[in-house]
């Protein structure tokens, strides 16, 4: 009969039953003293399962400091909700360009980018994304979309020691090796600024050439991904290789048209999600282009708050996966202790939002 989530101690159950003077069929009375035994035994029968609670570290982790918060996915103020920080602070972790983990990747990375594109399986392309995503250099310039797109053009070039590599029209990571930059400026960012060996610049490209002897090694970008203005070409993102060198190819071409695809798979999913919704079934396109133009795509965790009533809205919300709960908080009596009742105000859920729904219209 004893079912549950308790569990029973038997040792102190068989020391329940043999305790003298209970009241029994020869017995018709308890006495004060077996009364007394049974009330300090009987919750001793009872095993209680410890209660497991989230493991927070002893030592504050400073990943959670250092990062930068601001890109990407910002928890609530006043979250709670410990996996939410637990995992920004996973993903500010990044790999070290002299750490061995780094350099055992990019030697696999190598090992793949010495098939063509089209004889690379779906997990030797999937293992090209992860890489490429751990490169700072490229993943702070490129979204998700397009570096998934890209890993699947992408090709490996090698150069012998002292080779002189003219980077106007592609984009280069080195994955083996190190180079020195002949020109002033070796790099050039999507936001059109160049950057030279010593400060990033964004002034002309034709300023003298530098004499500087800094040397790039493995996981240092040169380059790029948009091409250079025929007249910018010559002597402008040029370096000289100090060893042999393996690099990582990204064509400003292959750029260039996965830049406009993503662009408009991008503008067709707003278009669509917009007009999905009830309230802007019957908007006419033209209208729907403009809104759509306006749009930009925000992930947010669970448990974070969009809106809260009796505020304007500042922005409208498209609900393209996940749900929204809505809540309406009212005053409630609540039991204490002696019987005695207090105001308190709660939560009530009123509805839900789902895909294709929206909100902050009104």
């Amino acid at each position: 009969m004893l079912t549950g989530l308790k569990k029973v101690n038997y040792d102190q159950l068989d020391a329940l039953l043999s305790i003298k003077g209970l009241q029994r069929w020869d017995n018709p009375y308890t006495t004060e003293d077996a009364h007394r035994k049974f009330l300090e035994t009987y919750p001793k029968i009872f095993i209680k399962e410890k209660a497991i609670l989230p493991g927070i570290p002893e030592k504050r982790t400073k990943g959670l400091h250092s990062c930068e918060l601001g890109k990407g996915t910002v928890p609530s103020k006043g979250s709670h909700n410990i996996s939410i920080y637990l995992n920004l602070i996973k993903k500010c972790q990044k790999l070290r360009s002299d750490s061995p983990e780094f350099v055992e990747k990019l030697n696999i990375l190598i090992k793949i980018l010495r098939k063509i594109p089209i004889r690379r399986s779906s997990e030797e392309h999937e293992i090209v994304h992860k890489t490429m995503k751990i490169i700072t250099g490229i993943s702070d310039q490129l979204s998700d979309a397009e570096l998934k797109q890209l890993s699947k053009t992408v090709t490996r070039e090698y150069w012998m020691k002292g080779s002189t590599v003219d980077a106007s029209q592609e984009f280069y990571t080195v994955l083996r090796g190190s180079f020195q930059p002949l020109t002033k400026y070796y790099k050039r960012t999507i936001a059109g600024d160049f950057v030279s060996a010593t400060a990033e610049s964004g002034g002309s490209a034709k300023e003298p050439q530098s004499t500087s002897q800094t040397l790039f090694g493995i996981g240092s970008c040169f380059g790029t991904l948009e091409p250079l203005p025929p007249k910018m070409h010559h002597n402008v993102l040029t370096i000289v290789t100090e060893e042999n060198c393996d690099f990582l190819k990204i064509s400003s071409t292959d750029y260039l048209r996965v830049k406009e695809e993503v662009a408009k798979r991008e503008k067709l999913a707003k278009e669509e999600l917009i007009h999905a919704c009830p309230c802007y079934r019957h908007w006419p396109m033209v209208f729907i282009f403009q809104l759509a133009a306006q749009l930009k795509w925000r992930k947010f965790p669970a448990d974070h708050v969009l809106m809260k009533a009796g505020e304007l809205s500042e922005y409208v919300g498209f609900i393209k996966s996940g749900s929204c709960n809505a809540y309406r908080i009212i005053p409630a009596l609540v039991k204490r202790p002696l019987g005695k009742m207090m105001k308190q105000m709660k939560q009530v859920l009123i509805g839900q939002l789902h895909p294709k729904d929206s909100f902050g219209e009104v």
